[in-house]
């Protein structure tokens, strides 16, 4: 008989999954305690501002250039007691006992905080000077544009201090600290939330908020520093975080150039579609669209906490070339995402009209082609994205190909169908980019990668979700 209180100290406290879903549900409480009060409290004006503002926040994995995701990776194998940083595609002759490699860890630190260092007062400067201007139009909008500028500022100051902290998060991302980060994010998640609530409850309006907001975001950086100095007995404050070393920032360039590429034209596009059309929408229209992409990323983030969790530990059975338990916990990790999309989206597109509807909200739910469109969009960016991170263990890098091309789609379809359908042709240009190239093309690549084919490892991992999401989406729309 299993004791409830010790299985969920000794398995869910210690599970990166369980850890990583309840990190991202508090996360997303956002949606269902701090939102509402948005959307009832604030004027269109605001809630459109506010949204595009939550968007390029999200922006922010930009800002390192996919740097974080590498160094994360280097340091899994570095774990797994490698100190070759190249290329996993090729079997190499295994190296006996595996125990970490902490010099070449220490190396890896040292470079990683040197680039970081940079790229903060860049990431300043090209937000500052290269969005501000997309933020024109909304701000003018506003019945106080000052407090609207005055917002964009703190918003910059603290995504600054956010990338100079990126070096915390890839190191305990790439140690396997995920259950202990997660479980201080929840933490400090919950702070946050409650701290925004309070605000909004006691009259504050967009500048209060963001600053509430943001104001955690920099309590995160500091908390995470703390961690760093704890895990692994501490090992992190003997390294030398000054000392970079010419051969691994060689070896990062080469593929986080490639991985931030990716990034901008994967979910760099997706947001773009927000700030473009905010300079040809009216509020409504925007808030609008602006709500849709928000619950559906709040849904798609949930959704990768089973596969995304595991990560650290898919990189170290590559570098030990344990292809088969690679293979078993790719696929159950991708099944629980996936079933875990479609819930998550079903249940938004029939609780969300009638809650809107309840709190008064002055922001509308999407109408059903809008939210249908878009949850088969992302599920196949899920899907692609998914296959792609599991071929990117073998420290091959083709992000900035595979989104390259879905991104030249999505742009080409979007433009074309935007004087005709308006807002439908973002949705219909990211499907088309997404399910008519990236997600095959990523999934072909990750098969080979394992040496499996097609159907074993699909059979039952992403088509009983995908039928269960297409039979939703015909009865919805019959019943709409």
């Amino acid at each position: 008989m299993i004791h409830l209180p010790r299985f969920f100290r000794i398995r869910l406290w210690s599970s990166p999954t369980a850890m990583t879903a309840g990190s991202r549900l508090v996360r997303s409480l956002s949606a269902l305690l701090l939102l509402p009060l948005i959307l009832n409290r604030f004027t269109t004006e605001e809630i459109a501002v506010f949204l595009l503002f939550r968007s390029i926040i999200s922006l922010r994995i930009l800002g390192d250039l996919g740097f974080s995701d590498t160094f994360a990776r280097f340091i899994a194998y570095g774990m797994a007691g490698e100190k070759h940083l190249g290329d996993y595609r090729e079997l190499r002759p295994p190296l006996g006992e595996r125990t970490p490699n902490w010099p070449v860890i220490a190396a890896i630190c040292g470079t990683m905080d040197t680039i970081f260092r940079r790229i903060a007062p860049a990431a300043f400067l090209f937000l500052g000077g290269g969005v501000s201007w997309a933020l024109l139009r909304p701000i003018s909008t506003l019945t106080d544009p000052t407090s609207g500028w005055i917002a964009w500022v703190v918003i910059l100051v603290s995504m600054t201090i956010v990338f100079r902290g990126n070096t915390y998060l890839a190191y305990l991302i790439g140690v396997n600290q995920i259950a202990l980060l997660r479980r201080w994010e929840i933490i400090t998640s919950v702070g946050g939330i409650a701290t925004a609530v309070v605000t909004i409850l006691l009259g504050g309006r967009l500048l209060e908020i963001i600053f509430a907001l943001q104001l955690w975001e920099v309590i995160n950086v500091i908390r995470n520093r703390w961690l760093c100095r704890r895990v692994e007995e501490g090992r992190f404050r003997t390294f030398d975080l000054r000392a970079k070393n010419p051969e691994i920032m060689r070896e990062a360039w080469q593929r986080a150039w490639r991985s931030g590429l990716g990034v901008l034209f994967s979910m760099g596009l997706v947001e773009a579609t927000g700030i473009l059309y905010a300079q040809i929408a009216s509020s409504d229209a925007l808030a609008t669209y602006l709500l849709a992409l928000r619950i559906i990323q709040m849904t798609a983030q949930v959704a990768q906490a089973p596969f995304y969790s595991k990560l650290p530990l898919l990189a170290r059975l590559r570098a030990a070339q344990d292809l088969e338990q690679l293979t078993a916990l790719a696929r159950r990790g991708m099944r629980l995402s996936h079933w875990w999309f479609v819930l998550g989206f079903g249940t938004a597109a029939l609780l969300g009209p009638p809650v809107l509807d309840l709190i008064r909200s002055n922001a509308a739910f999407p109408p059903p082609p809008l939210w249908l469109l878009l949850g088969l969009a992302f599920f196949a960016q899920r899907f692609g994205s998914m296959h792609l991170q599991l071929y990117s263990t073998t420290n091959h890098i083709i992000w900035h190909t595979v989104n390259g091309i879905s991104a030249a789609i999505l742009i080409g379809v979007s433009a074309a169908l935007l004087p005709f359908l308006d807002v439908l042709a973002f949705p219909i240009g990211m499907l088309a980019g997404y399910a008519g190239f990236y997600a095959w093309y990523c999934a072909l690549r990750s098969y080979r990668s394992v040496g499996v084919a097609s159907w074993p490892f699909e059979r039952t991992t992403v088509v009983p979700p995908l039928v269960c999401l297409l039979l939703f989406t015909v009865a919805w729309m019959l019943l709409s």
